[in-house]
């Protein structure tokens, strides 16, 4: 669109900034026509001067000297490349009542296609209308595909997560689902370790260049300490300079990028059982949509809380079931011993009776109140009643 705008017309420079729908007092270029100054695009600026007035006015302006406007307040990017510019116009992007942005059309002073401008603003309006209309479509046609993109991937988590996984299978794909979905540059699950209050332990990390081992143990601090402790989410489009900011040494170059970055709590009846960390790059193109999908951000870490408590309680049904086991076969080893040892005293007080000489009764004897003894240590061992059943403290 802007470089077709500015072949036609002949201008120096024909710019789309649009406003930031995360952040309405700023605007992004978007798109630079005619010169060369590429770098422009994703330069972010404060919503002022110009721009903002055309924006907040829906109202065109067109002003003969630029420069000498007093209202004239570029990015400083801007001013450099266009000292030569005579007459200027910022036409903002309506539709449907919705300011989206404002397009920015620059002659050079002097001009031939400066003279011939001054005749054609009412189609440079109309351009800038019919602009609107299919940025407007583009960008409801995105929020729509994203949109279902989430849906999509929340319910094949959930439909996952419902079979039998293990934890880290069930965090890989969780960090995985939530990438696919969000744009997101780094994905973190951290597990909130309830017998250590000092450290928890990391999962995994998705989208570093130094990866995780399984099980890394981390220090219970910073944010992440933050968010276990309040149980309140944290959201920063500038998660670098958020106060107890604090990343593992070996991740702090790679985390110095991110800008916009949420700490989600995971959370089960109001236990909160780790954290789920995205972040996006500063000027990420998904970072902007992702500021507003906070809460599908959380519905992924409350989708991995529900995994984790399920997998627990499968552990601890586990541990049941196997401890029930050993039980059972001790019951039936001690059974089975207690049974060859008294059929052993039997076998002893027979040949103790048919015995003629003593030393040998006495010995025999001896050997049946061993049995004995050992019978009696069997049962305390394998049939002892549990300290607190009634009636068995004494013996407990």
């Amino acid at each position: 669109m802007s470089e077709r705008l500015a072949a036609i017309s002949g201008a120096e420079a024909a710019i789309v900034a649009l406003v930031d729908h995360g952040d309405p007092k700023t605007l992004v270029c978007e798109a630079v026509g005619g010169i060369d100054m590429a770098h422009w695009v994703g330069v972010r600026s404060p919503r002022r001067g110009l721009l903002a007035v055309a924006i907040d006015t829906q109202t065109p302006l067109i002003v003969a000297d630029l420069p000498a406007d007093e209202r004239y307040d570029p990015p400083a990017e801007w001013r450099k490349a266009m000292t030569d510019v005579g007459m200027g116009m910022a036409i903002p992007l309506v539709a449907s009542g919705e300011s989206l942005g404002a397009l920015v059309v620059v002659w050079r002073r002097g001009s031939d296609a400066e003279r011939a401008a001054r005749s054609e603003v009412d189609d440079v309006q109309m351009f800038a209308t019919h602009a609107a209309a299919v940025l407007q479509r583009v960008r409801i046609q995105q929020q729509h595909a994203r949109s279902d993109l989430w849906l999509e991937a929340a319910g094949q988590l959930a439909r996952l997560l419902l079979t039998d996984v293990d934890r880290d299978h069930a965090m890989h794909t969780v960090s995985k689902r939530l990438q696919q979905a969000s744009g997101a540059d780094i994905v973190g699950v951290i597990i909130a370790d309830a017998g250590d209050t000092t450290n928890v332990a990391s999962v995994i990390f998705e989208g570093l260049e130094t990866a995780a081992p399984p099980d890394m143990r981390l220090p219970r601090q910073g944010l992440v300490a933050a968010v276990l402790d309040s149980g309140e989410a944290i959201v920063s489009k500038d998660y670098t300079r958020q106060q107890g900011y604090d990343p593992p040494a070996q991740w702090s170059s790679e985390f110095a990028a991110v800008g916009l970055g949420m700490l989600m709590p995971m959370a089960v009846d109001g236990e909160v059982l780790g954290v789920l960390f995205a972040g996006w790059r500063r000027n990420s193109p998904h970072e902007q949509d992702a500021f507003t999908e906070a809460e599908q951000v959380q519905t992924f870490a409350d989708l991995a809380a529900l995994a984790l408590y399920r997998i627990r309680s499968q552990d601890c049904h586990d541990q049941l079931v196997a401890l029930q086991e050993r039980d059972r076969l001790a019951r039936e080893v001690g059974d089975t011993m207690l049974q060859r040892l008294y059929a052993a005293g039997l076998q002893l007080v027979t040949s103790h009776d048919l015995a003629a000489e003593p030393q040998l009764k006495r010995n025999l004897m001896t050997t049946m109140h061993t049995l004995d003894q050992a019978s009696d240590e069997i049962r305390n061992v394998f049939f002892r009643k549990s300290p607190t059943e009634p009636g068995n403290e004494q013996e407990s």
